[in-house]
């Protein structure tokens, strides 16, 4: 990790993803992939608060975490690049700091899950490709 990545701002990649968080866990829809992420509570309080516009350095310096899990976070959010979902972008912090973590275990508290069974569903585009005989959405 460079200095300069610590100290960037992300933002969801909204033009291709959507964001759901329920009972604590985030759900990512990648519209362009055709894919859909889960991530558990504790990677859910990491990305609200990059996308509350607070930086890595932020984050690490105010949960005063290990190397360790520093790292699974690093490669957390490099998969997130990697996949789409997050892009380098400017914004105004919303809170005074960002969420407490409060991490038991890296492997399981830090991490992705990344679902392709819906992808054939997710590409579809049920408003342009409806037809008079086949109905709606017709699929490829």
């Amino acid at each position: 990790m460079t200095e300069h990545f610590n100290n960037l701002q992300f933002i969801l990649n909204d033009t291709l993803c959507v964001l759901e968080i329920i009972e604590g866990e985030a759900i990512i829809i990648n519209s362009d992939k055709g894919s859909y992420y889960n991530l558990p509570a504790q990677s859910t309080l990491i990305i609200e608060s990059l996308l509350d516009g607070f930086t890595l350095e932020e984050i690490f310096k105010f949960n005063q975490l290990s190397s360790g899990i520093k790292n699974k976070i690093i490669t957390l959010i490099n998969k997130m690049l990697h996949e789409g979902i997050l892009i380098e972008g400017k914004i105004n912090k919303k809170k005074l700091q960002p969420n407490k973590l409060s991490i038991n275990d890296e492997n399981k508290d830090i991490h992705m899950e990344i679902y392709m069974d819906m992808k054939e569903m997710l590409e579809l585009d049920p408003i342009h490709e409806a037809d008079e005989t086949v109905g709606w959405p017709k699929r490829k």
